[in-house]
């Protein structure tokens, strides 16, 4: 984070003489946020996780938004929010690579996919699996594509939208029906047992 005002009110001049097209200015300022991004992203990826791939994404955003930036506010708060925003999407892609790759070895994830759980509610499924494959069975597919994205695959709501074709405000009133269901079919089989 910036830590000293006379940083920050250098990166504010560089970035707003930048804005009135001082190319100058510019390299100066994509060169000292680039190590204050960099440091930002560092402490917050995984070790797994390239972080200047992050960094390069912060400071394509910075380039695209550079209009956004009031010089009469500070830059720390809007620098700090892009490259948020940037290290959540790297985050959130990455879970994804992870979740794929479990799902390409068999068993890995612990998590049977829809038709590999045992029919019914077995005595000899000790898992519990059969009932939640007979509770799923019980959505309609709609929700299962949902939950499906939303909980297994880790997509948000939006790209799960965008994915189905649907609005945001159905995705969420879809799963919540579906969860809802779910809760009610699982509790009641609980009960029966």
């Amino acid at each position: 984070m910036l830590s000293r005002p006379t940083t920050e009110r250098r990166l504010s001049e560089l970035l707003a003489r930048a804005q009135d097209g001082d190319r100058a200015a510019y390299e100066a300022f994509l060169t000292e946020a680039a190590g204050l991004v960099r440091s930002f992203v560092r402490k917050r990826l995984p070790p797994s996780m390239d972080a200047e791939d992050v960094v390069q994404d912060v400071l394509f955003a910075v380039h695209r938004h550079r209009h956004s930036y009031d010089p009469a506010r500070s830059v720390a708060p809007w620098l700090y929010a892009i490259a948020r925003h940037r290290l959540l999407d790297a985050l959130k892609r990455q879970r994804r690579v992870w979740r794929r790759e479990l799902q390409d070895e068999p068993g890995a994830s612990g998590w049977p996919r829809l038709e590999e759980l045992p029919a019914g509610n077995a005595p000899a499924d000790p898992t519990g699996f059969g009932l939640l494959r007979h509770a799923l069975e019980q959505l309609t597919s709609a929700q299962r594509e949902v939950i499906h994205l939303l909980k297994l695959e880790g997509y948000s709501v939006s790209e799960v939208a965008e994915r189905t074709g649907r609005t945001p405000s159905s995705v969420k009133v879809t799963a919540h029906r579906g969860y809802k269901l779910l809760r009610q079919l699982l509790e009641g089989s609980s009960r029966d047992h």
